[in-house]
């Protein structure tokens, strides 16, 4: 009986040891045990394609499910457990194999083509020789994200932009001058004497028009007739916004066959279910690969808690990755070292983390069309070491956080309509946006309260980050701001607030303000800042605005914005340390730059997100 009792309370004590499973989308089969990279399954658990094994398994916390690297995973997954304190349940798809699982559900199309054989096919369009044609796959939207050889195509436009991957800036788009009479715009026509002079009124049948609408969007809008009499597109009415009646205006005609004028692009006939391409590579498209997007997101984490997902590609979806609250919320979630690259996203996010102590880290974002890069609600959120390029919405996006953070991540070319570097909006208290640079956008760095609401706006702490674009409060109720040490080579327009804010030791081009505003170097100055209106230097302050700004940095020609030896900005900085929030964020150093040096130099603070090009730790 003593035995027994012991045996008993020795298995009663002993840990539940965690699982490993492996999964091998090329040789895996949902039949095996798959607990060994010999006996793998094929899917996932989670994947609703699962059958057997994978489909009835019960993860526990401290699970891991490893996918094999280097091996295309043709499936999404909603992951379906949660872990523990812990004990996270683990997606890894860097866990064995060479290099990272890549997700990926699109759809291979395209194995037979045929050569347009005269410029009557596309409505005149004289390149007719350089189209081929093929059967879309079944139930194909235009917008739908196109790819040859895993790059992106793009729907022929008129005109035709630069940059057609940003194909909505309205600096691409065709002007309607204000109170031009040979031009009107409405909510569900365009009239234009200069471009509409077709006769044939079903010339525009199949096409669309990109229109420029309130509040600063631009949407895309089905043609629904012509009148060549006229000279005016009628399309689906805008939404109940309506459009700018004050202002000129931005259009553009969208997937219309004589538009087609170069490689990379396509158009869509909706009647025959045709699309026509002009190859990027070769002469013949069957040369090459040619899929679209099924849409949706690679994974998916709702209402779960204690879950890591790192180490995975995830390409060609609507959304990347998602760890969201549905009914019983989230939390405990880390979001590391992934890419999430090419999405058609159509306003939606390659990274969304709402819930509590979400961490998004060191991961790469890239070529998500209209997407946001990572957005972020909730509270205890750290986005962190994130690399985030052409993400043609936001880049990193904070709405309602408390006590979170940006910290260290790097942010480029983000510039389509409306988008901006890094964004803090709405109800948000306790937000540290440090470290960061963001480089080639039209706004860097934007915040706004919560336009007079409840819960207020507040706390927010900008400090050693480099912005390469305008900075914009966009209006004035936040409170108790701190914009410290940052380098601002566009204008920083944050001159409006309620309660303290502060803003010293900045490099700005123009702008800048504060209750608490000293020790500043001014390399151009707005319109506001001059003596007519009242604005002086204050204690510390230089105005640079007429000297060469190359007096200040190692090379600016190159992006090098280090300090250069004799730099007016060395040690000309006020000690800041007491309005840096080392209280509320005690993992940040505040003693060191952008770059993670020790700022002060013999007890001075220099101006600006970096200290010398060399090191100046002496």
């Amino acid at each position: 009986m003593r035995k027994s009792l012991l045996i008993a309370a020795i298995l009663l004590s002993s840990p539940v040891w965690a699982a490993t499973y492996y999964v091998d989308f090329d040789k895996g089969d949902d039949a095996q045990p798959g607990t060994t990279q010999a006996t793998a399954w094929k899917h996932a658990p989670g994947d609703r394609n699962a059958t057997d094994l994978p489909r009835s398994a019960a993860l526990a916390p401290g699970d891991a499910v490893l996918f094999k690297g280097g091996v295309i995973y043709r499936g999404s997954v909603e992951i379906p457990a949660s872990g523990k304190e812990g004990g996270l349940i683990t997606y890894k798809g860097d866990g064995w194999g060479a290099g990272k699982a890549v997700l990926d559900t699109s759809i291979v199309f395209g194995t037979k083509w045929t050569r347009c054989a005269s410029a009557d096919e596309l409505r005149g369009n004289g390149n007719f020789d350089k189209i081929y044609y093929t059967d879309a796959p079944k139930g194909y939207d235009f917008r739908t994200g196109t790819y040859e050889n895993g790059d992106f195509l793009y729907p022929c436009q008129d005109p035709t932009p630069a940059d057609q991957f940003h194909y909505d800036r309205i600096d691409q788009l065709r002007v309607l001058p204000y109170k031009d009479p040979a031009v009107l715009q409405t909510e569900s026509s365009v009239m234009d004497a200069r471009n509409f002079t077709q006769t044939d009124p079903a010339y525009y049948d199949g096409a669309y028009v990109i229109v420029w609408q309130v509040p600063n969007e631009t949407v895309i809008h089905k043609i629904t007739a012509f009148d060549p009499a006229t000279h005016t597109l009628r399309h689906e009415e805008v939404g109940p916004a309506g459009i700018y009646k004050d202002r000129e205006s931005y259009y553009a005609i969208m997937n219309h066959p004589a538009a087609l004028s170069g490689p990379g692009q396509y158009y869509y006939d909706e009647k025959t279910g045709r699309l026509y391409v002009w190859p990027r590579k070769g002469a013949n498209p069957a040369e090459n690969e040619y899929s679209i997007t099924t849409g949706g997101a690679g994974i998916t984490a709702t209402d779960k808690h204690d879950v890591a997902i790192e180490g995975f590609v995830v390409q060609k979806f609507v959304f990347g990755i998602r760890a969201i609250a549905n009914e019983h919320g989230t939390y405990n979630v880390v979001i590391r070292d992934n890419e999430v690259r090419n999405l058609k996203s159509n306003d939606w996010y390659a990274i969304q983390a709402s819930g509590t102590n979400m961490k998004v880290i060191n991961n790469r974002i890239t070529d998500c069309q209209r997407a946001v890069g990572i957005l972020a609600g909730g509270k205890d959120i750290v986005v962190r070491g994130n690399f985030l390029q052409r993400t043609s919405r936001q880049g990193i996006w904070f709405m309602g956080v408390e006590h979170s953070e940006i910290v260290g991540n790097t942010v480029v070319d983000i510039s389509g309509t409306h988008s901006n570097g890094i964004s803090i909006y709405l109800f948000s208290k306790d937000t540290l946006v440090a470290g960061n640079k963001v480089l080639k956008t039209g706004s860097a760095f934007t915040y706004h309260g919560n336009q007079g609401k409840t819960p207020k706006a507040e706390g927010l702490y900008v400090y050693s980050n480099l912005f390469d674009g305008a900075s914009n409060c966009w209006d004035d109720t936040m409170s108790d701001v701190a914009i410290v040490n940052n380098t601002f080579l566009g204008v920083a327009n944050v001159g409006r607030y309620q309660g303290k804010q502060v803003f010293v030791n900045n490099i700005v081009n123009g702008g800048g303000a504060g209750t608490i505003c000293s020790h500043n170097i001014y390399t151009a100055l707005m319109w506001n800042q001059d003596s007519q209106y009242k604005w002086a230097l204050a204690e510390g302050e230089m105005d640079w605005s007429k000297k060469d700004r190359g007096e200040i940095f190692a090379d600016l020609a190159k992006g090098d914005c280090h300090l250069k030896a004799g730099s007016p900005a060395m040690d000309a900085g006020l000690d800041a340390t007491a309005y840096l929030p080392a209280a509320l964020f005690p993992d940040y150093d505040f003693s060191k730059d952008i770059e993670g040096r020790p700022r002060a130099r013999d007890g001075k603070w220099p101006i600006g997100a970096y200290g010398p090009a060399d090191n100046q730790a002496k």
